[in-house]
């Protein structure tokens, strides 16, 4: 902080859904800085803040709408990361429903019901399931005989499999449901598979940022291989080069962690659950995140397991399912203590570090399931 202030002392400097920690009051120098949708500790940066860690994007919105023009598209992204902070639901804080029924009403955002799939508006039918790990569809995701047996059943036309799943007919939907319905956990199909999607109506029907499914997705493969600033520059408009880009790594991604999950099931005995700390060797640390969290969502593991450790060559993650607990939180949780080893957000339930002994991974869960303080 210190150093942006002297570099930039001419200008009012602003932070953006950052986490400021500890008491230590803020020195103002030539003015102090601004904290947009940040969460703290200190009660000075309370006069110092617009909105919490909640309002990130109402606020960064409101602020740009009062100090800059702004256009549709500013809206539909705003309504965009407020969709998605509040997980597809009606945000429950005023600021942030406004905004979103803002974009409904402008007809930017769009409730759609059915598939909420990476692809479903775009990738041809039988990747669309070949290749889900959000979610996961255990006997068909990575299977493409399971894959086919589905559509198979469900009566679809050979011709359509290579077509997107818009083109199915109704009654062809309806067969569809019901074989999901008949092969995947229920709480699969009612949470993840058939809970419903956002269109954003402006973007390209065959762009992946068509759907709020399909850019949740890209953003959290972004996030696991530490490539952000990629996403970034496709949100604020490149749609040439860096989103070919982004696609192609987010198809290798999908393999890779399919490739994991298909060594873990055939390497654990079918009446046994998973343990809570796994290891894949030889695998690319940035699939571990997913690994991690299909193993919790699906069930892979004990039913009650609520925080998985898997580890590769280089690195060990620890991922949790349990609600309750922010990222914000788990960070402060564990740098609170002196375990001496450095974590790296990779997703909102996340976080990664250099590869570690059981012991001290063990030690790292149960601090992070142990409860802390109120943040902002």
């Amino acid at each position: 902080m210190i150093g942006l202030r002297e570099a930039y002392s001419q200008s009012s400097i602003l932070f953006v859904g950052v986490d400021i920690q500890g008491k230590k009051r803020i020195k103002k120098g030539a003015g102090y800085p601004l904290f947009i949708g940040c969460t703290w500790e200190s009660g000075q940066v309370t006069d110092l803040a617009l909105g919490s860690s909640d309002l990130t994007c109402a606020s960064a919105y409101i602020l740009a709408q009062a100090q800059m023009e702004t256009s549709d598209y500013e809206l539909q992204m705003a309504s965009t990361g407020i969709l998605l902070q509040s997980e597809y639901k009606e945000p429950p804080i005023k600021a942030n429903k406004e905004i979103v029924n803002r974009a409904l009403n402008a007809g930017l955002v769009e409730k759609r019901s059915g598939y909420r799939l990476y692809g479903s508006t775009f990738l041809p039918l039988e990747e669309v399931f070949l290749y889900s790990t959000h979610p996961y569809l255990k006997g068909i995701s990575g299977s493409r005989k399971g894959c086919d047996a589905l559509l198979n059943d469900a009566e679809i036309p050979i011709p359509s499999f290579g077509e997107p799943i818009s083109y199915l007919t109704s009654e062809n939907i309806q067969n569809l449901n019901q074989r999901f319905i008949e092969r995947v956990d229920a709480r699969i199909v009612t949470n993840h598979l058939l809970a419903g999607d956002f269109l954003l109506v402006k973007e390209d029907t065959a762009s992946p940022l068509h759907t709020l499914s399909s850019i949740e997705r890209l953003h959290a493969m972004a996030w696991a291989r530490g490539e952000l600033g990629s996403m970034a520059s496709v949100l604020l408009g490149d749609r040439g080069s860096s989103l070919i880009t982004l696609v192609d790594r987010y198809m290798t991604h999908q393999k890779e962690v399919l490739n994991s999950l298909q060594h873990i099931e055939t390497s654990v005995s079918q009446s046994d659950p998973l343990p809570d700390n796994i290891t894949l060797p030889g695998s690319n640390s940035s699939v571990l995140t997913d690994v991690g969290r299909i193993c919790l969502e699906s069930h892979l593991a004990d039913t009650a397991t609520e925080v998985i450790v898997v580890n590769d060559d280089d690195a060990t993650e620890i991922v949790w399912s349990i609600s309750g607990i922010s990222m914000n939180q788990a960070l402060r949780r564990i740098l609170a203590h002196d375990v001496n080893v450095q974590p790296t957000a990779t997703s909102k339930r996340s976080l990664r570090f250099p590869r570690l002994e059981a012991s001290t991974s063990q030690e790292l869960v149960s601090i992070l399931t142990t409860t802390g303080g109120k943040t902002h």
